[in-house]
């Protein structure tokens, strides 16, 4: 198998894609598909922005948990449920959301699941307890779960001329929701009364959802599947149980002690998965409709592509919020502070993310993700020396051209890898792929969170010195750079020798 230049993946298009012709900007569709004209392009933005949005919201109550445990006289753990039931939530339902997308129609779906969001982020925010914010957090993440794969197929049924840039665009948001989530909470919490702050950071999402509504009629849907409307009810039910069997012990475990239940459903997972993989290649092979899109992964570039993806986020999420607690609880960094030190992270990656296709175009994608993933462990690495000389009052900035080289390499990898993905995925399935991807980018980086974690201390207290932080830092980062450049070997090694000649399509 090789990962040849863009004129390989101009070629998976082409090889996916129903031919389509027109004059001037036009477009005719295939049959199935709206067409993708000059009336989709003022709705791109928007579907770009509520993907940035349920993205952030992964990653934005790490900020404001201080404030809701003082108000609520909440426990570590309450906050923790509150963090991961969202999600939770929305990992499990990626892959089944991405299915309905595919036959009922992705625009109805978006609008379904945007909706469902903006009425949850209310409720979160006016959550009269924990109880109620954890059980409003679990309904969120739900709806997340409903609107994110939808949005990867709709990009996919854009016309060929439009894709480049709006992967770009989507690898940009994706590399700076998780940074931009946290400076966006730091600074609501700044400025608005103490009491009222954490519940702004939900409303701010509703008139956002209320814009993106308003462009969703013009998109393209893409096209749906040939088992138009039928749906595989019993595996949406399987995927979704299977993948909280996965995310809840690997979430919570460590800090509950790893308590029986949690150990039974990680032991559970393994015949489960076994067992649902079975279910669904029956179902295919008697040409039913399937939850898992059995048939695009049987595409061996695509399931490469898929895997390289998961592992990437398995290196790098688990950084945003270890680094964070590092600062705020070492370094006595506000939240703010905090939030604004990962600036640098996100414009390296806005950079690379932009110009990758570029880079792709001179060389080829291979070269492009290794070199991305090298970079990513070299920043690591850079980060980890800055960290262990770095004076406390000069830890919240100094660390900052280690971080662009990282979020330099996070851009090129995303975008490549997204890129790759697209191009193979068949446009009647393209939700489904979407929503397995990003099922892999979840339960990968729960992983990482708990490799990266066994360096630190389980229970953080005042008798938690900079000194312990710093050498969980420290050697967290070394695991980090060290999975990144597992990341640039597998992908070297899965890749055949420069001299083969590309793959030929099926």
């Amino acid at each position: 198998m090789r990962y040849e230049s863009s004129r390989t993946v101009s070629a998976d298009v082409a090889r996916t894609r129903p031919a389509m012709s027109g004059a001037g900007s036009g477009a005719v569709a295939a049959p199935g598909q709206t067409a993708a004209g000059p009336a989709a392009e003022p709705a791109y933005p928007r579907i770009l922005l509520a993907a940035g949005m349920v993205l952030a919201d992964t990653s934005i109550l790490n900020v404001v948990s201080p404030v809701m445990r003082d108000q609520f006289n909440a426990s570590i753990g309450s906050l923790q449920l509150a963090i991961a039931g969202y999600q939770i939530g929305y990992a499990s339902v990626l892959v089944a959301a991405g299915a309905v997308g595919d036959r009922r129609g992705r625009p109805e779906t978006f609008r379904i699941g945007l909706a469902a969001f903006a009425l949850t982020s209310i409720a979160c925010a006016a959550a009269p307890n924990i109880g109620c914010l954890i059980a409003f957090r679990v309904v969120q993440g739900l709806a997340a779960g409903v609107l994110f794969p939808q949005i990867l197929g709709i990009i996919r049924g854009a016309v060929a001329d439009r894709q480049v840039g709006l992967v770009a665009a989507m690898s940009m948001i994706m590399s700076l929701a998780t940074v931009v989530g946290p400076i966006v909470a730091g600074v609501i919490v700044y400025s608005a009364p103490s009491s009222f702050s954490w519940r702004l950071v939900f409303l701010i999402n509703v008139p956002f959802c209320l814009w993106a509504w308003s462009g969703t009629p013009r998109v393209a849907s893409g096209g749906r599947s040939s088992l138009n409307g039928q749906l595989d009810v019993v595996g949406a039910l399987g995927i979704a149980a299977l993948v909280t069997a996965i995310a809840l012990p690997l979430t919570l475990g460590r800090s509950l002690g790893w308590p029986l239940w949690a150990l039974l459903l990680l032991v559970c997972a393994a015949p489960a998965a076994v067992l649902y993989a079975w279910h669904q290649r029956l179902r295919h092979d008697r040409q039913l409709p399937c939850t898992f899109p059995v048939s695009a992964f049987r595409e061996r570039q695509l399931l490469q592509a898929a895997i390289a993806y998961f592992l990437f986020f398995a290196a790098s999420t688990c950084f945003f919020l270890y680094f964070s607690i590092f600062l705020e609880e070492g370094a006595g960094a506000s939240p703010l502070a905090a939030g604004l030190s990962l600036a640098p992270y996100g414009i390296g990656a806005a950079i690379t993310a932009k110009a990758s296709s570029r880079l792709v175009a001179r060389t080829s994608i291979r070269t492009v993700v290794v070199s991305g993933a090298l970079l990513c462990a070299l920043g690591s690495l850079g980060t980890c020396l800055l960290v262990a000389h770095l004076s406390r009052g000069w830890l919240v900035a100094g660390a900052a051209p280690a971080l662009i080289v990282t979020g330099a390499g996070l851009g090129l990898v995303v975008s490549t890898v997204l890129r790759l993905v697209l191009a193979l995925a068949p446009p009647q399935e393209a939700g489904s792929v979407g929503g397995a991807l990003s099922t892999g980018q979840q339960i990968g980086g729960a992983i990482g969170i708990l490799l990266f974690g066994l360096f630190f201390p389980i229970h953080l207290s005042p008798s938690v010195d900079l000194g312990s932080l710093r050498v969980g830092i420290e050697h967290g980062l070394i695991y980090e750079a060290s999975a990144f450049a597992l990341v640039a070997a597998l992908f070297t090694l899965t890749s055949q020798r420069r001299g083969a000649g590309p793959r030929q399509a099926r």
